[in-house]
């Protein structure tokens, strides 16, 4: 995919459609930022610019582009060989394309040596359907020691026509000696205006079911196109179930019944019935994000500001009766409660124990 069509990070593909175009791109990237912003896609794109026949000159990030810089056509062969391959090797086929080599943590989370090792010896030889070879390690963290000392060597001095990228969430993580051989590339979040515009524009998403979904992103296109995918009904019910059960008093019963409701199956919750099962730590993530996205919207709703400043605009009913329970300070401190759990999934403590945690929280 060029540059031109990828969303946001104007300032990030500018700086390397300019490196290509100069002959000044360091042959080692890191590519840092959250997950799911678009820094693989940006590698795969930078690919496929380095193998295009026949580049082209437009403005870079789109109509709202920084300024001209030298971009692939997108329709030649390399063009739409590399589109092709980047499909099949995030499906697992590691043979797809020589020219783009993709590495990846295995199942136990990790990337071995001799993954590594493999890849610097094929990094050796020219690509055979490509003239440049860009070797992406995504999720560059889960590198074993072994295997980031194993780079080290061909970060300071990779073979010609070879460019290596690391694609991390978290860059802290890897040696400083890696870390210094990589130039950085900083990526942040994806604006909401730009995820609603990309949902409605490309997906034809309803105006309010996209700005549902990309508020609740978090800058993610990644997340956005999941939450829009399956709707933000089911985790906003369950989300609305445990503000409304703890909204209904400080009793013992309505704070079990709240985290129950965070971790129940099916219809959200409803009821708190402990035989309808239990949601994974995904789903439970997802219902915290929504719990997160309706308290906000309590406290916007609390001040008059309209509809258009709410994330769940077609709620301002049930917003209005959660205000009289979560307005002020308490709503406060139930966000910060819901951001704390968060991040205790984030570093896998058991989603019962979040549950539990929260419902006494809130």
């Amino acid at each position: 995919m060029p540059f031109s069509h990828l969303l946001g990070h104007v300032h990030q593909l500018d700086l390397l459609s300019r490196a290509v175009a100069r002959g000044s791109l360091p042959p080692s990237l890191l590519f840092a930022g959250p997950d799911g912003v678009g820094k693989l896609t940006v590698a795969a794109a930078l690919a496929e610019v380095l193998n295009c026949e026949t580049p082209t000159t437009r403005a870079i990030g789109g109509a709202g582009g920084a300024s001209d810089g030298v971009d692939a056509c997108g329709t030649c062969r390399p063009c739409r060989r590399l589109a092709r391959g980047i499909g099949r090797l995030r499906a697992g086929d590691g043979a797809a394309l020589d020219c783009l080599r993709l590495v990846v943590p295995d199942e136990r989370d990790s990337i071995k040596v001799d993954v590594v090792r493999a890849v610097i010896a094929a990094s050796a030889y020219k690509p055979f359907d490509g003239r440049r070879r860009v070797v992406i390690v995504d999720g560059a963290e889960a590198l074993e020691v072994g295997a980031q000392n194993a780079l080290l060597k061909v970060l300071e001095e990779p073979p010609a026509g070879t460019v290596f990228v690391l694609v991390s969430a978290r860059p802290d993580a890897l040696l400083a000696t890696v870390r210094s051989r990589c130039s950085r590339v900083r990526f942040g979040p994806v604006p909401t205006g730009a995820l609603v515009e990309y949902l409605v524009t490309r997906r034809r998403l309803d105006p309010a079911a996209a700005h549902a979904a990309a508020s609740q992103a978090d800058g993610s296109l990644g997340v956005a196109l999941a939450r829009a995918e399956s709707g933000p009904d089911a985790a906003r019910a369950a989300a609305g179930d445990v503000l409304r059960h703890v909204a209904r008093g400080d009793g013992v019963s309505a704070r079990l019944a709240a985290a129950q409701a965070l971790i129940a199956k099916g219809d959200g919750g409803r009821g708190g019935r402990k035989g309808a099962g239990a949601v994974t730590r995904a789903e439970v993530t997802a219902r915290l994000d929504a719990m997160a996205a309706l308290l906000r919207d309590v406290q916007v709703h609390s001040t008059r500001a309209g509809d258009r400043a709410l994330a769940n605009a077609d709620l301002a009913a049930e917003l209005g009766r959660l205000e009289t329970a979560f307005e002020g300070e308490r709503g406060t401190r139930a966000f910060a409660a819901v951001d704390r759990a968060r991040f205790a999934l984030d570093r896998h403590v058991n989603h019962k124990t979040v549950a539990d945690w929260l419902a006494f929280e809130l």
